[in-house]
């Protein structure tokens, strides 16, 4: 068998199979439909809960959420109080919370170079030969990369400027030769909440022929940059002070306009931007933004080639923009470092399911067949975008031995209707709530509380005296409480249909779904639920999440009512859940030496199993805690 050389994993999160399988079939994806033709393509099967962190580790690690303990995006340790948890979000992407070994620290091990960019796991992993870079998708404690964004200052300011001030007049600055008074202005950024004091920047305005004003000088750690009228000026570096800390920012001036006679002065700031900790190493942020190589496309236009309208566009156009910036990174990176493995995310389809896919059923109750037609377009644009992505991919990063891996974390299905789990266990006298003064809304009684109810991951936990700090169920009651709220769950009936919007509802132990039973994490709750497709918990608002917290309106509605801004979900449900041609699980095509070609496995495979068949075709170990197998369906 040939031996694969290098491996690119290419995460498309929510993509799912029967979209690809339609704009191919329709002619729109000729990048995916030469990918699938030289690959093997299957449906792909997630941990629980069904969600972005939970499975991008699985997929990093080869492991189950009951090893790796990575539920969802928010995680509870036992001796936190438990509404800590829903206070951290996205920790649970941290290294530092993963219980399980990273495929990229057994390659680091081995000499193996790894890239990771934009993942949303692993941060930070501390590698000896290897790459991290965050990306868009936001890590926590992590500085912005923009810290400022680009503005125009002018003597002179229109409302969409701000003012440049002058404070003097000196005869000579550091050297700079200028047959007029030398001119001393300043201007102000300060209209920043990473900022935590404002920047003001002096600039020296001159003349350097005898024919009026014409340059503009910044003086910086004793070093000078000059700019001419309608020039860019080099990366010019900046001490600023944020809620981070001390970072290092970059940015350019522009000359805009400059008058001889020094009293119109008109110049551009680009934006400023941060260098520090968003890279490992660290050094290769600043290595990144002074080549105009970041993960976002800061410096690239979106293609003319799309056609943007309504308002999910402008999301769909900065995702286009992203593509650009990705592919700059990966590529620009492997020239430079060499990178042998690579995993990095790409986030376009996720958010198009959540807004397009109530639309995209005839079941829902929201469907219109003007709407099914725009939401289509929605979902073929974001599809094409992604298309171009790919070819970029595999004509600037990859050859005839590279493995190609193209695998989502999740599908969706289509949702319409949001469910209290909350005013359940309320009216089941399980959960307690007491008017907050201050506060002006219910906040949660301790002190009557016996289960408190998480919703990104769907766990019950109970308040158990000994484990919680405001325990006051004892160990005796444990089981008891367990099966009340069990019963509280099924009890929940939609007005409107008469159906119970919870599917199944178990003890931890009993989860068919969970992984390992005889060593399940600590973060995994007392009580897992899974919903009916078609309900939901969240609504596009993410205090809504926190059940520390519950709104008067929501103590007076049912148990269920009409969502208004997502409509298509993943995390609540059982990884099996379907609705016709749309589900929960995600897609797996794998392309390089030793794959067969061209063929469509009818079993799903485990997202656990990626990381072994990687290990194996690369012939290094693979990480200690991983529980998948080698796909051998996949392999001539």
């Amino acid at each position: 068998m040939k031996r694969v050389k290098d491996v690119i994993v290419i995460g498309l999160d929510g993509a799912m199979l029967c979209f690809v399988k339609k704009f191919v079939s329709e002619g729109e994806l000729p990048t995916f439909e030469s990918l699938i033709s030289e690959s093997v393509m299957a449906e792909s099967v997630p941990c629980p809960p069904c969600d972005t962190p939970t499975n991008w580790t699985t997929i990093a690690t080869g492991a189950t959420t009951a090893i790796h303990g990575v539920t969802s995006f928010y995680l509870h340790f036992p001796g936190e109080p438990l509404e800590l948890g829903l206070k951290l979000r996205h920790r649970g992407q941290l290294a530092e919370f993963c219980k399980a070994e990273y495929i990229w620290e057994v390659a680091d091990r081995c000499g193996i170079r790894t890239l990771v960019v934009n993942y949303p796991a692993g941060w930070t992993s501390k590698l000896k030969k290897g790459d991290m870079i965050v990306g868009s998708w936001p890590m926590p404690n992590v500085p912005p990369k923009v810290i400022v964004e680009r503005c125009t200052y002018s003597t002179l300011p229109t409302d969409r400027e701000k003012l440049i001030r002058f404070v003097g007049r000196v005869k000579e600055i550091e050297g700079i030769k200028s047959f007029s008074p030398i001119v001393r202005v300043r201007v102000e950024v300060k209209e920043n909440k990473t900022l935590t004091s404002p920047i003001p920047l002096d600039f020296y305005v001159f003349d350097s022929k005898g024919e009026g004003y014409d340059s503009v000088a910044f003086i910086r750690d004793n070093r000078r940059y000059i700019v001419k009228r309608s020039e860019w000026s080099e990366w010019i570096p900046i001490t600023l002070n944020t809620k981070y800390g001390e970072l290092k920012g970059l940015f350019k001036i522009r000359v805009l306009e400059l008058s001889k006679d020094g009293k119109l002065i008109r110049v551009e700031l680009s934006r400023i931007i941060n260098v520090n900790g968003w890279a490992r190493p660290n050094e290769l942020g600043e290595e990144l933004v002074r080549r105009a190589i970041l993960p976002e496309g800061f410096f690239e236009e979106v293609g003319k080639d799309y056609v943007i309208y309504g308002k999910e566009y402008p999301y769909l156009t900065g995702m286009a923009r992203e593509a650009k910036g990705l592919v700059k990174v990966v590529s620009y990176l492997k020239r430079t470092r060499g990178w042998k493995i690579c995993f990095l995310h790409y986030h376009i389809f996720d958010a198009a399911n959540h807004r397009f896919l109530k639309f995209s059923y005839k079941g829902s109750p929201f469907y219109d067949e003007v709407e099914a037609e725009r939401a289509n377009e929605g979902m073929k644009l974001a599809y094409k975008i992604a298309d171009e992505f790919l070819k970029d991919l595999l004509d600037k990063c990859t050859s005839n031995d590279t493995l190609v891996i193209a695998v989502s974390d999740h599908g969706a299905v289509p949702s319409w209707n949001v469910v209290s789990i909350r005013k359940a266990l309320v009216d089941a006298g399980l959960l307690a709530y007491k008017w907050d003064e201050k506060l002006n809304k219910y906040r949660v009684d301790w002190s009557r509380t016996k289960a408190f109810p998480y919703y990104e991951p769907t766990y019950i936990w109970v308040n158990l005296k000994s484990r919680e700090p405001s325990g006051i169920v004892s160990p005796s009651e444990y089981e008891e409480v367990r099966e009340e709220a069990i019963k509280a769950l099924y009890s929940i009936k939609d007005e409107e249909s008469g159906v119970c919007p919870v599917e199944l509802a178990v003890r931890r132990e009993e989860d068919p779904y969970v992984g390992n039973r005889e060593r399940v994490a600590e973060t995994i709750g007392d009580v897992i639920y899974y919903l009916r497709p078609g309900y939901q918990l969240y609504d596009g608002i993410l205090e809504g999440l926190d059940s520390e917290f519950m709104s008067l309106d929501e103590l007076k509605k049912g148990y269920t009512w009409r969502a208004e801004r997502v409509f298509g979900a993943h995390v609540y449900y059982q990884p099996i859940t379907r609705v016709e041609e749309f589900t929960v699980n995600g897609i797996f095509i794998a392309k390089g030496p030793g794959i067969v070609k061209g063929e469509e496995l009818r079993v799903p495979i485990k997202l656990t199993d990626v990381v072994p068949t990687i290990s194996h075709l690369l012939g290094m170990p693979t990480p200690k805690d991983c529980e998948g197998k080698i796909l051998e369906e996949v392999l001539e």
